[in-house]
């Protein structure tokens, strides 16, 4: 059963965004669609990248042992990072705290059909776009995730090359 409070919020937010989204063409099955919830353990890190106008984006989940999860526009797949480099890569988190402090290079200059952003979820915490680093501690942390794209072939796909990502929430537990 709903709270007030709830129904509240549905009948000022929802019903009037929902119309509003309708006279643009959106259909409600769209407004509909489930974004997925995913529970991951703080200790591990999710990198996401959002993509771009002509691309599709990619998340990667890197745990303490090295274990990888991922899914680009080709699909997913997982594997084990080098045990060397995974404590690099959690050493990197560690001194890059808190990670939602770290700078980012001003200006930021990007192509409006190329340009993407890259950010990393980890022990609670949220980087800024480490494709812009403002400092050597952005720069590493960058710096690994172009290690762990090359290693596993991960890729931001042309979007007629490849299938979307669904979209998906992850909840630090």
């Amino acid at each position: 059963m709903q709270k007030p409070l709830q129904r509240s919020l549905i009948r000022r937010c929802l019903i009037p965004c929902s119309a509003l989204l309708l006279s643009f063409g959106v259909s409600l099955p769209l407004l509909a669609r489930p974004v997925d919830q995913t529970l991951i353990p703080r200790n591990v890190a999710l990198i996401a990248n959002s993509g771009s106008v002509n691309t599709i984006g990619y998340r990667i989940i890197v745990s303490p042992e090295g274990n990888v999860s991922f899914v680009d526009g080709k699909g997913s797949g997982h594997g084990t990072l080098p045990k060397k480099f995974t404590r690099h890569f959690f050493h990197d988190l560690a001194q890059a705290h808190p990670l939602d402090q770290l700078p980012e290079k001003t200006p930021c200059l990007k192509s409006y059909t190329t340009g993407t952003i890259t950010e990393i979820q980890f022990n609670g915490e949220h980087s800024p776009d480490i494709s812009c680093p403002g400092n050597d501690k952005a720069s590493d942390l960058e710096e690994d995730v172009r290690t762990i794209t090359r290693f596993f072939h991960i890729k931001n796909v042309l979007n007629d090359k490849g299938t979307p990502i669904p979209p998906q929430n992850f909840i630090a537990r």
